[in-house]
């Protein structure tokens, strides 16, 4: 089954959180050659074929807009960033369901290292058959950062908690895995170990 391919599939850059297990410090901000984390990781979804890119800021919202100033995409601020990740996940599918996106890839902002080829075959994997949820696989493992289409648009935005929409994986019985040999899709920095570990 194709789909309508002239409504967009646009990225959402989860940027919002507090980095409770980064220290005092928001790892958002850390800097890998020279650049914020969360510059790498919305660059990264710039140079996909994903359009628009929306980055949803919270926790020092004003230092995080600033780190991705130069990348063509909207900034939205989240007020209930404090409640979890969930609100942010909330808010950028009600932002694809109001602006008529077919589809919404959620990218982790703490994740600087995932290809934006690897985007696109989520983009191309979703756009040419009937899947809902698209995500990549690496070695075996489900990774991010994951596709939805517009059928969980309405419960994407009802979703509490900090796991995300990883629960509508259950109910979903049109998931496509996109096998790839990516290992950015499983690295994302929480702590100031990863940092050191994954840029060493």
């Amino acid at each position: 089954m194709s789909r309508d391919t002239r409504a967009p599939v646009g990225a959402l850059v989860l940027a919002a959180g507090m980095s409770q297990r980064f220290g005092s410090a928001n790892k958002l901000l850390a800097t890998i050659e020279g650049a914020p984390i969360v510059y790498h990781a919305t660059a990264i979804a710039c140079a996909s074929s994903a359009t628009p890119v929306v980055v949803v800021t919270g926790a020092e919202r004003g230092a995080v807009a600033s780190a991705v100033r130069s990348c063509s995409v909207a900034v939205r601020y989240n007020h209930a960033y404090a409640s979890g990740q969930a609100s942010s996940v909330s808010l950028g599918a009600k932002i694809a369901r109001d602006d008529g996106w077919a589809g919404l890839i959620y990218c982790l902002g703490d994740m600087p290292f995932v290809a934006p080829s690897t985007l696109d075959r989520l983009v191309d994997r979703f756009r040419s058959t009937d899947a809902t949820i698209v995500y990549p696989e690496y070695d075996g493992q489900r990774a991010n950062p994951v596709l939805f289409g517009e059928r969980w648009f309405d419960a994407l935005v009802s979703i509490e908690g900090d796991r995300g929409g990883r629960q509508l994986f259950n109910q979903c019985d049109s998931t496509a895995a996109v096998p790839c040999a990516d290992s950015g899709v499983v690295r994302d920095i929480d702590t100031p170990n990863d940092l050191e570990r994954y840029c060493d």
